[in-house]
């Protein structure tokens, strides 16, 4: 009776451990070490950062190329306090919505109309490379901190 009762609370510990709850709980808990790695990697970057970058020939620019400036602040506390990215042949600029941490140790800035950059800092300077939101190549920028 006793090793029936045993078996009876281990099948009912595994149930439970095994629910789907369990994997919706996994992902976020994903999620939020993901965001906490980017805010602890970001840290030692705090500050304001400016630069330019420049532009390749795309569909849009047939037979001309782009050209234009960044700015983004990043708080004390990792966060991505503002951003933007202002292009002289549009004549517009693009917020910075999210940066989030890569495993190589470089960071994706993500505008608001999908485009994304690769950034790798260094003391106090970046470079990047950027990308349209399908993913072909667009250009490369630099700038620094201060």
């Amino acid at each position: 009776m006793r090793k029936l009762i045993f078996l009876l609370i281990v099948c009912s510990c595994l149930s439970y451990s095994c629910s789907s709850d369990d994997s919706e709980n996994i992902e976020e808990v994903v999620a939020k070490s993901n965001a906490e790695l980017t805010k602890d990697a970001l840290v030692p970057f705090a500050g304001t950062w400016s630069g330019s970058w420049t532009g390749e020939e795309s569909l849009n620019l047939v037979g001309d190329t782009d050209s234009g400036t960044n700015t983004f602040v990043i708080a004390s506390d990792g966060t991505l306090a503002s951003g933007s990215s202002y292009s002289e042949f549009f004549e517009n600029t693009r917020e910075l919505v999210s940066v989030s941490l890569n495993e190589d140790g470089t960071f994706t800035f993500t505008y608001d109309n999908s485009a994304y950059s690769i950034v790798q800092f260094s003391d106090n300077i970046y470079s990047t490379t950027w990308y349209y939101a399908d993913g072909s190549y667009g250009g490369r920028g630099n700038g620094s901190k201060g």
